[in-house]
């Protein structure tokens, strides 16, 4: 690495991929001058070698070639575990100075061995989970769930980390689909811990009830819909709430219905309004400051030609 004082280094962070996290901060630290081509080369061909020994380990010793599909994803978990270990450093002067400065075989294994404990401890809070786990025969849900077991069982950190070796069909209300592998999978599992500890202050048979009114107002089978149980508890607590009502009690009447819909449509058209008149002011202010700014001199010489003509 160059002699560049790290405190004073300018990454702009707004650059940072999060499942290209390493690369896209190696790239930045070129821009700032960190790290030269040369150095970069290096750090290529350290990846290489790792990568030569990663195909020996996938192909049990027989080979040190595979096919191009196979070597892209063995690459992928190279550089998934990389960012594993850099990504949990406190700040961006010590990532980068990991990432420049250490052995990049020592950051890979040191991403290893991360992976393999978030695994272990993601697997014991996903038991916990399912202890909170909301009763119910949505089948997106509870299969959702069944799959979830299966992937401690396939997961593969070395081979496959980036990937999610089963189905995720049950949507959350929260869900940040820019992060793979584990750590999609346990941002999954605690926001579904969250939703349903939400949903079980509910009583069963008032949440049932609200399911199954859903289903009958838009003419659906509940059961097979992909429909997320927290979304549709929250949005009648709430109503419920701006009624007057307890937020627990999840039945609202037709009546009441109207009555918000009512409600919500005023708040629009007076939310509307207020924007067109504001639009309106702010046109006229521009139009005054523009004016302010116009050369009287040439307006009265104008006006000499015009009465003139």
């Amino acid at each position: 690495m160059s002699n560049n004082n790290l405190t004073n280094i300018n990454i702009n962070e707004n650059n940072l991929i999060k499942n290209q996290y390493a690369i896209s901060l190696l790239k930045e630290c070129m821009d700032c001058k960190v790290i030269n081509e040369r150095e970069v080369y290096n750090i290529q061909q350290e990846i290489s070698l790792i990568l030569i020994d990663l195909i020996k380990k996938y192909t049990n010793g027989q080979s040190t070639s595979v096919k191009t599909e196979v070597a892209e994803k063995l690459l992928l978990s190279i550089w998934y575990s990389i960012d594993a270990y850099v990504s949990k450093l406190e700040n961006i002067e010590k990532r980068v100075a990991e990432l420049t400065s250490k052995n990049i075989k020592y950051v890979y294994l040191e991403g290893i061995k991360i992976l393999e404990y978030d695994l272990l401890e993601l697997e014991k809070f996903y038991e916990v989970m399912k202890i909170r786990k909301l009763d119910t025969n949505l089948m997106a849900y509870n299969d959702t769930l069944m799959e979830l077991s299966g992937f401690f069982k396939n997961y593969s950190i070395k081979f496959e980390a980036y990937d999610i070796p089963v189905s995720i069909d049950y949507p959350l209300a929260l869900d940040d689909m820019d992060i793979q592998g584990i750590y999609y999978v346990k941002n999954y599992i605690e926001s579904m811990d969250i939703e349903n500890r939400f949903c079980n202050l509910f009583r069963k048979k008032d949440r049932e009830k609200l399911f199954y009114d859903y289903g009958i107002t838009y003419k659906i089978d509940c059961d097979v819909i992909l429909i997320n149980l927290f979304e549709l508890i929250i949005n009648n607590s709430i109503f419920s709430t701006i009624l007057g009502n307890e937020s627990t009690n999840l039945k609202i009447s037709e009546y009441e219905y109207e009555f918000l819909e009512k409600q919500f449509k005023n708040i629009y058209n007076h939310t509307f309004e207020d924007e067109i008149k504001q639009y309106e002011e702010n046109n006229v202010v521009e139009f005054i400051e523009e004016s302010n700014s116009f050369d009287f001199n040439n307006s009265e010489e104008l006006n000499k030609e015009s009465i003139i003509n």
